[in-house]
């Protein structure tokens, strides 16, 4: 399938696609910023509830048939969303322990997580270049560990290890709610289940 040749829309994809890089990419450190004048769970409860809400508020108005989700939520979506809620929370501990790049590096374990799901629960085959760079990814995340661990303070070093076991712990609740969107995806519409 060819990309279609509608420009306008094409670059409003690409704007769209730079601008949440960009968000993304700044913020730990704005959470990291935030966690002096605001707690983790304060800051977990609004970003939660105002995306509830803004969310329900736009499907009232152009979806509101998608809303009826919420009548009877499937359970895999309950937990999905409570892994997602988790993920949130155990992310925020580990800014709040260590530092925004450490957070930003060991949350990507999430991705990696879900690879593993994929060749175990959905029986996917990766091929020999996947592999590669799946082993890659691991001694880089291994070698990154042991690049920040040795920089820590060594009496800073229980935190810093506590706040990894924060983000590695985010990343798996990140990896269940990832896997559990699968099986619903091919039921319900993805506006539907945000």
């Amino acid at each position: 399938m060819t990309i279609t040749s509608n420009p306008p829309s094409r670059k409003l994809g690409i704007g769209m696609a730079l601008l949440t890089a960009f968000l993304w990419a700044i913020l730990a450190i704005k959470l990291k910023l935030t966690l002096k004048y605001i707690d983790s769970y304060s800051i977990v409860w609004f970003r939660l509830s105002f995306a509830f809400v803004f969310l329900l508020l736009v499907k009232i108005f152009k979806a509101p048939k998608e809303i009826s989700i919420l009548k009877s939520p499937p359970w895999t979506g309950l937990i999905a969303s409570l892994g997602l809620g988790i993920n949130y929370l155990f992310y925020m501990k580990g800014v709040e322990y260590t530092s925004a790049s450490n957070a930003q590096v060991l949350i990507q374990l999430a991705p990696v997580g879900l690879i593993l799901v994929g060749i175990f629960i959905f029986k996917e085959r990766p091929r020999k270049i996947q592999v590669l760079g799946f082993v890659t990814a691991l001694i880089g995340f291994g070698l990154f560990y042991k690049d920040q661990f040795n920089s820590t303070l060594l009496s800073d070093q229980a935190t810093f290890q506590e706040g990894n076991l924060w983000l590695v712990a985010g990343a798996a609740s990140w990896t269940l709610f990832a896997a559990l969107q699968k099986p619903l995806l091919q039921k319900y519409d993805p506006q539907q289940l945000n």
